[in-house]
């Protein structure tokens, strides 16, 4: 019994063979799972965005399905945002098989290289010592191989997404000390997906950071202009992307819960549309008074972070395959949670880490289940999973994410932060409070 309180205690050493060679298991394992996908799941979004990316660079409307040439459309044309298809040039002068496995092996070294900055950063990694390994270090260990294998990282790899990039492009941001770094960096990220900061741009500007948000706005215009080497009328460009990013997000859209609501986030599965507004606007307000009331810091704050990043995925259409920071988040809270022996915390950040990392098979299941009780229907919107033969699906996933939002509120104004990540260059990256 005494043995097994001491292993029990986080600065245990453990024999350094077993830890490499578990490092080494969890590793491949991660691999040959992401690799056993790929049989189903063909990186569908990222042979769109080559597509598109080709139209345009041909001077060719990107949104008329007759221009695209590499997949069978069954749906409206993807809405790739036209100024990041210079991004995607270098993938078109190649193979596409030979591009997918690129950019597939490109996500895997950035999603390796995000866990580790990430923890890194949040001072996780201060006292870690690779030729004495802990039990402190083992459960680093574990959380790394959970993001990496989280739903939200898994979906990324699958579908060939660029959110581990647009992850890995803020995390650099916030914590690297040169200013023109950090300008291009968060520049890149718009360009990628703009709706990404729809509150952290804000509240960078509100923080004094005047310069580098009006600098990262005009490169990120100077990307959004680019088409016009190709011969594109701006203008024309763009109000036909409005117009399919409508056509998606209206009623009936493929971007509605009604039509592919299985994995989507944002607020908008209540039939009673009033309640999707007034929900929107609640979180939007509360957002803002956050950002405002913490304007004078220039730092961020986890929590701080948490709240922001959360209530962004739920005002617009949002993904689980977008939330790979707030997976990292929540990581560094139950991390911290357990150092402080803070069971309750501990308790409710594990549910919702469980909940991100069991098989999404298993959340359709349970989603499906949900749909066969009385009367839910009247209220819930449900979706449909095309893999499974079309089936209704209760929208499980954004109503355990709007309890993390709330959580994360709570977190926010009554939890002291963990963990202070400074913006300014003259200061440490991040540090513990």
């Amino acid at each position: 019994m005494n043995r097994i309180k001491q292993y029990l205690k986080l600065d245990t050493v453990v024999n350094r063979i077993f830890f490499y060679t578990l490092f080494l298991c969890m590793f491949m394992l991660t691999l040959i799972r992401i690799i056993m996908t790929l049989k189903e799941n063909q990186l569908i979004d990222f042979v769109c965005y080559v597509d598109t990316s080709m139209a345009i660079c041909h001077n060719l409307d990107p949104y008329n399905l007759k221009n695209l040439k590499m997949i069978d459309w069954t749906c409206p044309s993807i809405g790739l945002f036209p100024g990041s298809f210079l991004l995607c040039t270098p993938f078109i002068l190649m193979n596409i098989s030979a591009a997918k496995i690129i950019h597939l092996s490109l996500n895997i070294i950035a999603a390796c290289g995000l866990v580790w900055l990430f923890f890194k950063k949040a001072r996780m990694l201060d006292n870690f010592d690779y030729k004495k390994p802990d039990m402190k270090a083992l459960l680093i260990l574990f959380m790394a191989f959970i993001f990496l294998n989280s739903t939200p990282v898994v979906m990324t790899f699958r579908h060939g997404q660029n959110t581990i990039f647009i992850t890995l492009f803020l995390v650099l941001c916030l914590f690297c000390r040169g200013n023109r770094a950090r300008i291009i960096l968060f520049s890149l990220t718009a360009v990628v997906k703009y709706t990404m900061l729809t509150f952290l741009a804000p509240a960078l500007f509100l923080k004094k950071n005047y310069l580098f948000c009006i600098i990262s706005f005009l490169i990120f215009m100077l990307f959004a202009v680019s088409p016009v080497l190709c011969g594109h009328n701006i203008i024309t460009l763009y109000s036909k992307y409005a117009d399919l990013i409508l056509q998606y997000v209206s009623s009936g859209g493929f971007n509605t819960y009604i039509e592919s609501g299985y994995s989507m986030l944002n607020i908008g599965y209540f039939k009673l549309n009033i309640i999707n507004v007034l929900g929107k606007l609640l979180f939007g307000l509360l957002a803002v008074y956050v950002i405002f009331r913490d304007r004078r810091q220039n730092s961020f704050g986890m929590n701080f972070l948490l709240v922001i990043m959360c209530v962004t995925m739920l005002l617009s259409y949002h993904r689980l395959h977008d939330i790979p920071l707030i997976m990292l988040i929540i990581l560094a809270e139950f991390y911290f949670f357990l150092l402080k022996k803070d069971r309750f915390n501990m308790l409710i950040s594990a549910l919702f880490i469980i909940f991100f990392t069991v098989p999404f098979s298993l959340i359709i299941n349970i989603s499906h289940q949900l749909t066969k009780l009385p009367h839910v229907n009247d209220l819930i919107q449900y979706g449909h999973y095309y893999r499974k033969g079309n089936i209704d699906v209760f929208p499980l996933a954004a109503v355990v994410f709007l309890l993390l939002t709330i959580y994360s509120l709570y977190l926010y104004f009554f939890k002291q932060e963990d963990v202070v990540f400074e913006l300014n260059e003259n200061k440490p990256d991040g540090e513990n409070k």
